[in-house]
């Protein structure tokens, strides 16, 4: 069979792929629950959706939310502005209309749909800047902006001030040894009170994590080098920055020394606070440290490895201004509908964030500053000064919204779930997933022990229908038999992360609900479009995140110039719900895999 050319065009060939996927889903449910017999053979059919289900389904309405939400009324629906107030009413009104009631608060008016997160605005003044003393009593002064960008864990006060600091070089500051990478930079070494020298990305000198090629593990990811430096007791925490492993050139990191940085106030308890955070450009590191970075990235590659003192100090003077504000997460719950379920039944959870950048320049001009793009937007139109995110994410919320839709009315269509269905849109996503982290450390609608699964929506397939469909971090857990199962169905092929080493799994709404234990993915399309040449993923994909990813021309009218913008749209869409279905209403629930760095979390989230 595998010779055999498919066309999901076809009907014909769609049934008999159906046909096919009822087998796989049953032998992926045994697989998923962990035991056989002949019961599985029924729950393997009462967790598959006939085609039928889907006759009157319609992506019109994501068409009609993207139009609302991306419009400038909306006024790009920056976090704590009057444009996300009246885009989080929007979008619970919607879900208010389709059967939903507010998860965040009791009640049943439109303020219990609302979860407010705490939110401070941290900006560093051009005059901060660090010196690095070094053994031959020679100083090396780089200021904030042009060499460093620097910020502060600490929440008050608007001077920090470093004496002296010891300075390490911790490598790639990765603590992994229980991990099957086995990989501790800090075993036997104390860097608590030091400012430590980072590296980012991961080795890719041996195969402790999979050789040059393998795809970015968590260990790899600069967010996790921050965190990691707060559990060793660290004072301060600065990353090298080489266009290579970062993924994105020093211009970026330029532009976020710029702006605002935004973080939950106060910050979640990982440890020590840093008193001083950022990045240090690679000719910088060439000044001060004689190994120079290419020393440094070949010494702290080998197996082995430990961080070490490096023969300087470091004093300098952080100047900031701060604000405090506040963010909504959208949460809005379905119950269960089978007979016998109760409203403290698990849940499974579907995201979407809803906030952008606002208006330029004054709102966020930290818009410009996107991880995917090597090169910043200066120049601004004066006609368009509104970021309307239409792609990112007005799109995701609008699917968010039709699988609301969906669900609401199953019922009444002869289908029920057992587990109830939390829609949930997060605040603050662009600036590095905080309202997503505040709701996995301060869950409203379900606990965590409960959450059986999350999936997240970030994006839309607008350039045509595809053979594949890619769920990132699927692999990671029991959700790729699920999502493999339920991708045949609609006659499709699930595919890996077709761009594994820039770690896009880390970078959206699901990553903490998976550092918190909870199975997660990120549903989004692959490379293979029907009727086009090989090279066409490339180049649409490719010009949208150099022309409009996190720019002005992100909005609606870029999506309608597209020839047949809602057609890969429904594949994922009815993927999902597919998906969805088959996570609301099993017996199981899908484990990481063993080995993989969230299992731990999960194990103790379950109380094993």
């Amino acid at each position: 069979m595998g010779a055999v050319e498919v066309k999901p065009s076809s009907s014909g060939t769609r049934r008999l792929r159906a046909l096919f996927s009822s087998i796989v889903l049953g032998v992926a449910v045994q697989l998923w629950m962990g035991r056989g017999g002949v019961g599985n053979a029924h729950v393997a059919e009462s967790l598959r959706l006939p085609c039928q289900v889907f006759d009157n389904f319609n992506v019109s309405e994501v068409d009609e939310h993207i139009r609302i939400l991306a419009s400038d009324e909306f006024e790009g629906r920056g976090v704590g502005t009057i444009g996300e107030e009246k885009s989080v009413h929007y979008i619970a009104n919607e879900l208010m209309s389709r059967g939903f009631h507010g998860g965040a608060a009791h009640g049943n008016d439109i303020e219990s749909f609302f979860q407010r997160v705490p939110l401070q605005g941290v900006f560093t003044k051009s005059s901060s800047h660090i010196e690095f003393l070094k053994e031959d009593g020679s100083e090396v002064k780089l200021a904030h902006g042009d060499s460093v960008a620097l910020s502060t864990d600490y929440r008050q006060g608007h001077l920090v001030h470093l004496e002296e600091e010891e300075v390490y070089f911790g490598g790639y500051c990765i603590d992994a040894g229980e991990s099957s990478h086995g990989w501790n930079d800090f075993d036997g070494v104390d860097v608590s009170g030091a400012v430590v020298v980072c590296l980012v990305n991961q080795p890719r000198q041996d195969d402790s994590f999979g050789g040059k090629d393998a795809a970015l593990t968590y260990y790899g990811r600069w967010t996790y080098k921050f965190e990691e430096l707060r559990r060793q007791g660290a004072k301060g925490a600065l990353l090298i920055h080489t266009d290579e492993s970062a993924g994105y050139g020093w211009s970026v990191i330029g532009c976020w020394a710029d702006t605002e940085n935004v973080r939950l106030d106060p910050l979640p308890a990982e440890g020590k606070a840093l008193a001083v955070r950022g990045w240090i450009s690679a000719s910088a590191v060439d000044q001060v440290v004689p190994l120079g970075t290419a020393g440094l990235i070949d010494e702290a590659s080998k197996a082995g490895f430990r961080a070490r003192k490096l023969q300087l100090v470091v004093s300098g003077d952080l100047r900031l201004n701060r604000r405090f504000f506040a963010g909504t997460n959208v949460v809005g719950v379905l119950p269960a509908t089978c007979e016998g379920s109760s409203s403290d039944e698990e849940a499974v959870i579907l995201t979407a964030h809803h906030d952008h950048f606002g208006i330029a320049p004054d709102a966020v001009s930290q818009s410009d500053c996107g991880e995917s793009s090597g090169e910043v937007e200066r120049e601004r139109r004066e006609e368009d000064l509104i970021y309307n995110g239409a792609l990112d994410n007005a799109s995701g919320v609008g699917k968010l919204l039709s699988v609301a839709t969906f669900f609401g009315g199953l019922k009444r269509k002869g289908f029920c779930t057992r587990r109830k269905l939390v829609l949930i849109t997060p605040t603050a996503e662009e600036a590095v997933l905080l309202g997503s982290s505040y709701y996995a450390a301060n869950p409203v609608a379900a606990p965590l022990g409960k959450t059986v699964a999350m999936v997240n929506f970030d994006g839309m397939n607008i350039w045509g229908e595809t053979e594949d469909v890619v769920g990132l971090g699927a692999e990671f857990s029991d959700i790729q038999h699920l999502l493999e199962a339920s991708a045949k169905e609609e006659g499709m092929v699930v595919s890996g992360d077709a761009e594994p080493l820039q770690g896009l799994f880390y970078r959206s709404d699901q990553l903490p609900f998976a550092r918190a234990g909870v199975p997660a993915v990120k549903i989004t399309h692959g490379k293979s479009y029907l009727g086009k040449d090989e090279g066409y993923f490339d180049r649409v994909v490719g010009d949208y995140n150099q022309h409009r990813y996190h720019q002005l021309d992100d909005d609606y009218e870029y999506i309608q110039s597209q020839d047949k913008p809602y057609e890969g749209a429904a594949q994922e869409v009815k993927v999902s719900v597919r998906l969805l279905y088959s996570l609301l209403n099993g017996s199981g629930r899908p484990h990481w895999k063993p080995e993989h760095a969230f299992a731990k979390a999960q194990a103790e989230l379950l109380g094993k």
